[in-house]
């Protein structure tokens, strides 16, 4: 398959009447399976929103959007679930982990999500969670939270990863063992990831690079050098 994704005219508006705002203005896009993709832009160019729409978490006005062939725009809520439950995983700016379960049960929590998760172990030693494993939450630093967060979204075995700000609420350091892991996960496992950010400097380690204003596309390109996450600075 050529293309994972294929966006096209998608429009997104919130609000009626004089506080109706126009978040999406009819974008176009397409992104390959494999792809380390960063949409850019800065706050209110609708961002979030399109990797809600992407992700099934949010629909559009107008326009579709093609996974695999299949536009998920025209889906109804238990398809939309399917495809949330069986296709994609999210990692948000903030961890929304379970602070009663340890690493690893957060991590479980969504493996029988799947009829065939990854293994568990494999994935505690990739995300290097293998001696916090059974840490409560309130015993990991930000960093480790995020690679639970990870876990937790990779052991379905989803092939697009979504995620928003994953770095926003870690410190320099914390962020670049995120990027490491991030270019790990998609280096070992072909994973597509998807990650909205206000960190400019990300996009160099991307296959490609979307950049949003006020709802429309202003940069859609593919780097032809990537940088290694290593030596990403800010």
């Amino acid at each position: 398959m050529k293309h994972l994704y294929k966006v096209k005219n998608l429009k997104k508006t919130f609000g009626r009447g004089e506080g109706k705002t126009d978040v999406l203005k009819g974008i176009d896009f397409k992104i390959r399976k494999g792809e380390i993709v960063t949409i850019l832009g800065p706050s209110g160019s609708g961002k979030s929103t399109l990797l809600h729409i992407l992700g099934g978490l949010d629909t559009a006005d107008d326009g579709t959007v093609f996974y695999k062939g299949r536009d998920i725009t025209v889906m109804n809520k238990k398809e939309r679930m399917l495809y949330r439950r069986n296709e994609v995983g999210f990692v948000f700016q903030f961890y929304n982990l379970l602070g009663d379960l340890t690493a690893k049960e957060n991590i479980e929590s969504c493996a029988y999500l799947s009829g065939d998760p990854m293994d568990l172990e494999e994935i505690m030693e990739t995300l290097e969670l293998s001696e916090h494993q059974n840490k409560f939450p309130r015993q990991l630093s930000g960093g480790q939270q995020q690679r639970v967060a990870f876990g937790r979204a990779l052991v379905k075995k989803s092939g697009v990863l979504l995620c928003d700000e994953p770095t926003g609420a870690l410190d320099y350091k914390r962020a670049k063992e995120i990027l490491l892991l991030l270019e790990r996960i998609n280096r070992t496992y072909g994973t597509t990831l998807i990650i909205v950010t206000h960190n400019e400097n990300i996009k160099d380690m991307a296959h490609h690079v979307i950049k949003l204003r006020d709802g429309v596309i202003a940069e859609d390109y593919k780097n032809r050098e990537l940088k290694r996450a290593k030596d990403i600075n800010w």
